[in-house]
Parts: structure tokens; sequence; C-alpha cells
């Protein structure tokens, strides 16, 4: 898999889930992002094969993709970039034998879960 270079890893995002959190007043649960852990991470550019191929119809229409340095990842279905608040539709997972290993998120824009601020 590729290597970045920590100059390329410049960007902040933030791991996390979703949190039902209560209004005191109403009562009513209201899904929010829970930040989990901040981490670092570059940009991934897609081959004009893989862009082609997703103009054509796929589920990876309107996605984007990052790279972070490898994490657990059990309970962590969020990312949270911008102020904008995305699912991880695909984790590829580096399982080479080399000492620093980054796995590939892709992800796509999440319209149930608003952000800190709902």
């Amino acid at each position: 898999m590729k290597t970045y270079k920590p100059y390329q890893m410049i960007k902040k995002c933030s791991l996390g889930k979703i949190e039902d959190v209560r209004n005191q007043y109403t009562g009513v649960t209201k899904p929010v992002f829970s930040t989990v852990r901040d981490v670092h991470y570059a940009q991934v550019k897609r081959s004009l094969t893989q862009k082609y191929l997703i103009s054509l119809g796929s589920s990876l229409n309107d996605t984007i993709m990052i790279a972070i340095q490898h994490q657990d990842m059990t309970d962590i279905k969020l990312v949270k970039m911008n102020e904008v608040v995305y699912d991880i539709e695909d984790n590829s997972i580096d399982d080479s034998n080399v000492y620093i290993k980054y796995d590939i998120l892709t992800l796509q824009e999440n319209t149930k879960v608003g952000g800190s601020n709902g």
C-alpha cells in the first residue's frame, strides 16, 4: 500500500460515533456526533479509471477518500471534517508488514447526524 509523508498528513479530522442526547426540556432524544479521537489525514486522489467506473453508476458516487494512520476502528462509524459529518462506507485496512500502516477510508456525507450543535 502507498506510504504517506508527514507533510501530507496536515489536515485534522475527528473519528467518532453516534450518541443519543436527550433534551432536558422536552425529553426528546437526538442523535449527535461524539468524538472518540482526533487524527491527521491526507486526501486520497482517485485514478482516472476509478473516476470513470464511479461515473458509470455505483454506490461510491459522491464519496471522498482519506488516508489515516492505522487505528482501532471498533466503535468508530463516523468522521467529522470541517464541521461536516461523514459515514465510513469502506475501510481498506493496510495488512502489510511495515511499521507504519495507513488505512484508506471511503466517506459519504451523513444527513441524519448533525454537528455538535445539532
